[in-house]
């Protein structure tokens, strides 16, 4: 036997009042001005510190020499973190194969064992 329930629809005044906090608990207030300011300032810096470099490495009397410079400094960076990794692998690769060894050595001699 089944019993059927009759759908009773909320009152508008308990849905209204949900609504209302639900509206509180976001935060619609405008950002501060101390950070606007400090975005500003940021930004300010950010392009200030843009400018100088470009003006630094395209300046027409050594800025080709400091490119160069840069671009050498970059390449032996590469090269040395290649190298690293590398090495690491290699000593990564070494040590767990002398793991695999030493394991397959000791179940070797330990079937030898059983065996007798």
């Amino acid at each position: 036997m089944t019993i059927k329930k009759e759908y009773v629809p909320p009152k508008m005044g308990s849905l209204v009042d949900q609504a209302k906090g639900w509206v509180k608990d976001f935060n619609f207030s405008r950002p501060s001005t101390t950070s606007v300011a400090l975005k500003s300032v940021g930004l300010v810096t950010l392009g200030i510190a843009a400018g100088a470099a470009i003006a630094y490495f395209f300046d027409p009397v050594s800025g080709s020499d400091r490119r160069k410079s840069l671009k050498e400094k970059g390449q032996d960076l590469g090269r040395k973190t290649a190298e690293t990794v590398q090495d690491t692998y290699q000593s990564a690769k070494e040590a767990l194969s002398s793991r695999v060894s030493s394991t397959e050595t000791t179940s070797a001699t330990q079937s030898t064992a059983d065996l007798h």
